[in-house]
């Protein structure tokens, strides 16, 4: 949770956010994920996908309601937007290429259990 952490506090200084709220949702994102590890290892990987994608949007929503409420000037929708399109696009191929390097085939995460 520490590298969640960090990398949230790296993209807060690198979107112009208080510094805090988007490692707050990278950290609540995380979690989530970490309690339902288990469904996700036996689920398809479009169901996985697809959840990161609204996971991605949620948590960006989290953050422009946390800087709208702290009466900070909140950025701009259409900036979330393609931030959610850019981490749902990139999810594929950091998934394949984590699976290579680490030698975990599909077979052996299904039969998982």
């Amino acid at each position: 949770m520490v590298m969640v952490f960090a990398l949230g506090l790296v993209r807060d200084m690198l979107t112009d956010v208080p510094i805090g709220a988007g490692a707050l949702s990278l950290v609540l994102v995380a979690e989530v994920f970490k309690a339902n590890r288990r469904y996700f290892a036996r689920t398809s990987f479009l169901r996985e996908w697809m959840a990161l994608a609204f996971a991605a949007a949620a948590g960006s929503m989290f953050v422009w309601t946390l800087v709208l409420l702290t009466f900070a000037q909140p950025p701009f929708v259409s900036d979330l937007l393609h931030q959610c399109l850019y981490t749902a696009m990139i999810y594929p191929l950091f998934i394949f290429v984590l699976r290579w390097i680490l030698r975990i085939g599909w077979s052996r995460v299904e039969m998982a259990g």
